[in-house]
C-alpha cells in the first residue's frame, strides 16, 4: 500500500492551476456503493485547491492524497465525511489528514467521534479546523482530533500558539492574506481553513518517516508556539473582545443550520433570547423550534420577520 504524508479531505483539486505533478486521488460521496478509486477529483469551487496550494507552499516535497468530499452546490454531508474517514482508514496509509472544513449541525455525533477515533488508534492525526463564526464545529472539537483556529494578529505562516485547556488546540494564521495558484493567478483567502492547512503542513514535515499520535504531534506543536495560553486565558480574552457585556435581549435572525449550536446551548448564553425570526418564504414562519430540530431546542415560535407571525 502507497504512504502518503498527509491526505487533504477537501473539494478536490484543479489540475491545471500550476500543478506539475501527479495528484493521487478519489472522489467520496455516501450513497456510492464503492468510491471511484483516483477518480474525478475536478474542483468546480476553488476551496480544495487552495489548501493543495498553501501545504504544497510549506512543505514542497509533501506527498498527499486528495479526497474529494464536497463541491461548490454540495456542502459537507455528515454521513460523507464518516464514510470518507473510514475509506482513509481502510485503504490509505498515511500520517496526517487535513480537514479544512466543520459541521456545526452534527446529528450523530457518537459515530463521527468513532470514525475519527478508528483513525487516531492507528496512529494517523487528524487536524480540523473550526468555524469561522466562532461555533463549536465537528471534528475540530472532539479530544481525539487536533482543533485549530485562526488569529489575526498572526502575520508569519510559520507563526503558531498554543492553547491548553480547550477544545481550541492551535491557533495560526489565518488572516486575510495571498496565496498563489500559478504564474499568473493568485487569490485572497483567510480564516480557520487556512491556518488549518499551516499546521497539516508542520506536522506532515516533522513527523515524515516516523511514528505520530495526537500527543506527540501536540507536544511538537507546543515547543513551536510563540506563545502558549493557559488553561481560560484565550476563552477569557475571546468574551472581552466579542461579547458586549450589557446585552440582556436579543433577537435571532435567519434561523438557518448555522444558527443550531447557538440554539441548542441557548441556556448558555449570557443574555435572553426574545425572538426567533425568519423571512415567510423559507418555510420556517409558524413553527416551534423543537418540531424543526426533533425536540433538541427550546420550545419558541418562529415569527415572520416582516411582523405577520400566525399563532402557534
Amino acid at each position: 500500500m502507497k504512504f502518503y504524508d498527509m491526505v487533504i479531505v477537501d473539494s478536490g483539486l484543479d489540475t491545471n492551476s500550476g500543478i506539475n505533478e501527479e495528484v493521487d486521488g478519489l472522489s467520496v460521496q455516501a450513497h456510492r456503493i464503492e468510491p471511484i478509486l483516483f477518480g474525478d477529483i475536478s474542483d468546480d469551487w476553488g476551496h480544495g485547491t487552495i489548501i493543495y496550494h498553501v501545504i504544497r507552499k510549506q512543505f514542497s516535497e509533501c506527498n498527499i492524497c486528495v479526497v474529494k468530499l464536497f463541491s461548490k452546490e454540495r456542502s459537507t454531508i455528515e454521513d460523507d465525511l464518516i464514510y470518507a474517514l473510514r475509506y482513509i482508514k481502510d485503504n490509505i496509509a498515511c500520517n496526517v489528514v487535513n480537514l479544512s472544513l466543520g459541521i456545526t449541525i452534527c446529528d450523530d455525533i457518537s459515530e463521527l467521534y468513532k470514525a475519527c477515533d478508528e483513525l487516531a488508534k492507528l496512529g494517523i492525526v487528524i487536524v480540523s479546523a473550526f468555524d469561522n463564526d466562532g461555533c463549536y464545529s465537528f471534528p475540530a472539537a472532539f479530544d481525539n482530533v487536533i482543533g485549530v483556529d485562526s488569529n489575526n494578529y498572526i502575520r508569519n505562516a510559520g507563526i503558531i500558539e498554543y492553547v491548553e485547556g480547550s477544545p481550541i488546540n492551535i491557533l495560526a494564521k489565518g488572516n486575510v492574506q495571498r496565496v498563489r495558484l500559478s504564474s499568473s493567478e493568485t487569490v485572497i483567502v483567510g480564516g480557520s481553513s487556512v491556518a488549518c492547512a499551516y499546521v497539516s503542513s508542520m506536522l506532515a514535515k516533522e513527523f515524515r518517516g516516523a511514528e505520530i499520535s495526537k500527543s506527540k504531534a501536540l507536544a511538537f506543536l507546543k515547543t513551536r508556539s510563540h506563545y502558549i495560553y493557559k488553561a481560560g486565558e484565550y476563552c477569557n480574552m475571546f468574551k472581552r473582545e466579542y461579547i458586549i457585556q450589557d446585552v440582556q435581549n436579543v433577537a435571532v435572525f435567519p434561523v438557518s443550520k448555522e444558527m443550531h449550536a447557538f440554539l441548542r446551548y441557548e441556556n448558555m448564553l449570557p443574555f435572553c433570547v426574545r425572538h426567533y425570526y425568519d423571512i415567510r418564504y423559507s418555510g420556517r414562519v409558524g413553527m416551534m423550534l423543537n418540531n424543526l430540530y426533533d425536540g433538541r431546542v427550546g420550545n419558541s415560535l418562529i415569527e415572520d420577520i416582516e411582523g405577520q407571525a400566525p399563532k402557534p
